[in-house]
């Protein structure tokens, strides 16, 4: 799971899948804000909203592993 406040295009989840995928066949998951105009308030809220608070990414990683 790749977790990273910038656009899921181009960022860190696509250069790990394409690094990992020549080496490994896995599941990968990137949460990050989808390619939209991003809606504007405080960071807690916004990563909340995206799904990159603690809630969020634990809920990401039982979804890989079920």
């Amino acid at each position: 799971i790749t977790v990273e406040d910038n656009n899921i295009h181009g960022g860190l989840g696509e250069a790990v899948a394409l690094i990992t995928s020549q080496n490994n066949p896995v599941n990968i998951r990137s949460i990050a804000i989808p390619d939209t105009y991003p809606i504007i308030g405080e960071p807690d809220d916004l990563y909340k909203y995206y799904k990159m608070d603690e809630d969020g990414i634990v809920n990401c990683a039982y979804s890989l592993a079920h």
